[in-house]
């Protein structure tokens, strides 16, 4: 991708058709691969599911390197590519599935997957060529269930705003148990991982967990978030005493 120097954000998509495989496998790990010396200008990443869609509906834009996710309305225009599979953001690192779970591959609904990159060069460089993607790892040896990614939150486009002036602005998206029932199966499903994001002005995530009117633990949170430093922060203390000692220890 010849990321632009005019602009200091993009997303561009670029479409991949999946391997040719004669029955279901399972993806046991995805790896995002981020090219070196771009590390502070590739955002993010996103997988997309592309469901039910013929090759002819995406060819004009099988020729092209990438094209823009989104209209100038910021509308997305490729809106049949919509089931998430797979993420990355600043901060992350590879993702390995739990030994009892895989994520499907080679179903025959899905032939193309679409990957959206986030650019930002708030520094308009110019001259930039970036190569960055996914390393996804498979198996045709299948985990006991199959993995999914369940997307929740507020849906930004059109009626999503955020008034000035504002110290604090709630925005709650609502998984009603009527919605939550269309992709959950009625035995219910394991979560063993999250991740959280939102964009510049967002400072504090919440999933809010209730059932049969009352609520529960929260699912996950984060109450110092930074669109720009999205990982994990580590502090180890080693505590000594040195009570007995006259001198200082090296």
């Amino acid at each position: 991708v010849r990321v632009p120097g005019d602009r200091d954000t993009e997303y561009y998509c670029k479409f991949f058709r999946t391997p040719e495989l004669s029955r279901k496998h399972h993806i046991v790990k995805l790896e995002a691969i981020i090219e070196p010396g771009n590390e502070k200008l590739v955002h993010h990443m996103i997988l997309y599911e592309c469901t039910g869609i013929e090759t002819d509906r995406i060819t004009p834009y099988l020729n092209e390197e990438y094209t823009e996710c989104y209209n100038e309305e910021n509308v997305r225009k490729f809106p049949f590519c919509f089931n998430v599979i797979g993420g990355w953001a600043v901060g992350g690192e590879s993702f390995i599935y739990p030994d009892q779970a895989g994520l499907p591959l080679g179903i025959p609904e899905v032939k193309w997957i679409l990957l959206e990159t986030h650019y930002d060069n708030p520094s308009l460089q110019k001259g930039i060529v970036d190569n960055s993607g996914f390393r996804i790892t498979y198996t045709s040896k299948l985990r006991k269930h199959d993995a999914a990614m369940l997307a929740v939150g507020n849906l930004w486009y059109p009626c999503m705003f955020i008034p000035p002036k504002q110290k604090e602005y709630i925005v709650a998206g609502h998984a009603h148990p009527s919605c939550l029932r269309r992709q959950v199966p009625p035995e219910g499903i394991k979560i063993y991982s999250f991740l959280l994001h939102s964009h510049i002005i967002g400072k504090q995530m919440l999933v809010r967990h209730f059932r049969n009117g009352e609520e529960l633990l929260p699912l996950a949170r984060d109450l110092n978030y930074d669109f720009n430093y999205q990982n994990d922060q580590l502090v180890v203390e080693c505590v000594y005493d040195s009570s007995k000692r006259d001198k200082v220890t090296f």
